[in-house]
């Protein structure tokens, strides 16, 4: 008589393992889709596409407001995680919020360029040739910017979690392109260090992060210092793998101030001032103040929590390839 529990406890194993991949695999109901992307406002974007002949990658390009004409504006980069991968050109703007706010009109306009690559995509690569998903990237972005209302002098890029280790990713790449980063919750192999130790960056990772461990983050700051460079760097205490929403909302007008003062070397911006990196100071047991605090958000629960693990396990297996 024990047949009928075992049949139940494999079909519930059955739908378990359903849920996992079609959440690991970017599935999810549409009307959950539409739910996510309807906290982000699309209407000041124009949706555009570059392909190299075998596979293609969708963008959208969010537009400021109220741009004086002839006014040149920076543009944003913005990488998106793991979980907003996809093809609808809409999910990947879901952590957009904070950072449209800031950006759309005034004092940090600027243009903001967000991709999508797909569920078999990847942004970041750890060898010396760039992953399909940044070349198409990359090519966008090169399109974007032949705009003559870009300031190409203040060229950023800003990414989490899968995302901020992409923005690492695009650094080493095209080291001459940005003016500045902002990596949250995402390391980086630390060989890269010497080759983007002079570009302004300031990196965010909780502390009690479980995916994508806060040390790798750690070990890519103290690399950049080693090699010369000035890095700022946030640990949040107590914070987990999801930081950036209050990072994009920025209530103390930090983040802001400091990432639109940078340009590149030679081409300094009207009215910009360069606004000096913070030192962290590194101990044996990680970084030791001065350290910013943030309060951090919730943490994902129960699926969320699958999906986003598979980041962690990537990101670990790729350092040790």
């Amino acid at each position: 008589m024990v047949v009928q529990p075992m049949l139940a406890r494999r079909r519930v194993a059955a739908i378990a393992l359903f849920l996992i991949v079609a959440i690991i695999s970017g599935f999810a109901p549409s009307a959950g889709a539409q739910v996510l992307i309807s906290g982000t406002d699309l209407s000041s974007s124009i949706t555009g596409s570059v392909s190299d002949g075998s596979a293609s990658l969708p963008y959208r390009l969010f537009q400021p407001t109220g741009v004086p004409t002839g006014q040149k504006v920076p543009l944003i980069l913005f990488l998106h995680g793991m979980g907003e991968r996809g093809t609808d050109n809409a999910l990947q703007t879901y952590n957009l919020g904070g950072l449209l706010d800031h950006t759309r009109s005034g004092q940090f306009a600027s243009y903001i360029l967000a991709p999508q690559i797909t569920t078999a995509q990847w942004f970041p690569s750890n060898s010396s040739q760039m992953t399909e998903a940044m070349k198409l990237t990359l090519k966008a972005l090169h399109d974007v910017i032949g705009n003559p209302n870009v300031d190409t002098s203040r060229i950023y890029v800003t990414g989490l979690s899968m995302g901020g280790m992409g923005t690492w990713d695009a650094l080493r790449r095209e080291p001459g392109t940005f003016a500045a980063a902002v990596p949250m919750s995402g390391g980086y192999e630390t060989a890269a260090a010497p080759q983007i130790k002079d570009i302004p960056v300031w990196a965010f990772h909780g502390d009690a992060d479980t995916l994508v461990t806060v040390q790798s983050t750690r070990d890519m700051i103290q690399a950049l210092r080693d090699a010369g460079g000035d890095p700022k760097y946030t640990e949040i205490a107590g914070g987990g793998h999801a930081i950036w929403g209050p990072i994009y909302d920025d209530p103390n007008n930090e983040l802001y101030p400091w990432l639109f003062s940078q340009h590149l070397a030679g081409q300094t911006a009207a009215g910009a001032a360069p606004v000096p990196a913070a030192d962290v100071t590194f101990g044996v047991d990680g970084p030791q103040s001065p350290v910013t605090l943030i309060t951090p958000v919730p943490e994902p629960v129960g699926l969320g929590i699958i999906a986003l693990a598979g980041i962690g396990l990537l990101a670990k297996r790729r350092r040790r390839a």
